[in-house]
């Protein structure tokens, strides 16, 4: 299943799993034998080796068989509670089939809270950088109606220019997924969205309000670390639900 020496399989299915969980149990009830056969009783010639294997040819009963055979751990008791609940080999194959499921759910659950946490640390430092502060950009929403109109415009744009959803980004693409970035950026800076370290920011300095400065990073941090898609989605139902209103006369 190995792509080569050095790496690991990227998926097992929960029935492989269990067809080969029951074979390696299994094994350790087989008794293989050897015997030498020299060309007489007298005679140091060898002729062949011959060999016997002793195998249960039932897998439910050799996995029986080979969990006596084992020594005990907690791993035997764990698998002999596997076989004492079921009454055939599909009854065994499946519930070893649902124990790997289950497991793997909560191992996919253990790695989305620590890439939650590796996205929400990345999106402080980005916030960081670019001192993007969301209570700045709430207030100046509030105070600047003709901003507020061209930034709703602007959002409603985008909208109808990238219907991207589920859209797969390959190397084909990247050039142009980076032109459009591009662009965004510069009609943000076109539009003098309150980002960067400007004269504005040393102004808030002198005023020390570090503290509000502080949380309005927290927020787009964690704004930001929901993702792009999530956004946009949110985005293109708000923009839907405006359109569906009433019709001014």
């Amino acid at each position: 299943m190995k792509k080569n020496r050095d790496s690991y399989p990227q998926y097992i299915s929960s029935e492989m799993f269990a067809n080969a969980l029951i074979d390696i149990i299994g094994s350790q009830s087989e008794i293989t034998q050897f015997t030498n056969v020299f060309q007489s009783n007298d005679s140091k010639n060898l002729i062949k080796v011959e060999m016997e294997e002793f195998r249960f040819q039932d897998p439910y009963e050799r996995f029986q068989k080979g969990l006596d055979a084992m020594e005990y751990s907690p791993f035997k008791s764990y698998l002999r509670g596997f076989f004492e609940k079921t009454e055939n080999y599909s009854d065994l194959k499946n519930a070893i089939s649902k124990w790997f499921d289950d497991y793997m759910e909560r191992v996919s659950g253990w790695y989305k809270i620590r890439t939650k946490r590796s996205i929400f640390i990345i999106s402080l430092l980005v916030c960081f950088a670019l001192n993007v502060d969301s209570i700045t950009l709430i207030k100046k929403l509030n105070t600047d109606d003709k901003y507020r109109k061209d930034l709703v415009l602007l959002a409603e744009k985008k909208v109808l220019e990238n219907k991207f959803n589920d859209q797969k980004i390959d190397s084909v693409d990247l050039a142009k997924n980076l032109n459009s970035i591009k662009s965004i950026i510069n009609e943000i800076e076109d539009n003098s969205l309150p980002i960067g370290y400007q004269d504005d920011f040393k102004e808030l300095n002198k005023k020390n309000h570090y503290i509000m400065w502080f949380v309005g990073i927290l927020i787009s941090a964690f704004a930001l670390s929901f993702g792009a898609p999530f956004w946009f989605e949110v985005m293109v139902k708000a923009i839907n639900i405006r359109r569906a209103g009433i019709k001014p006369s």
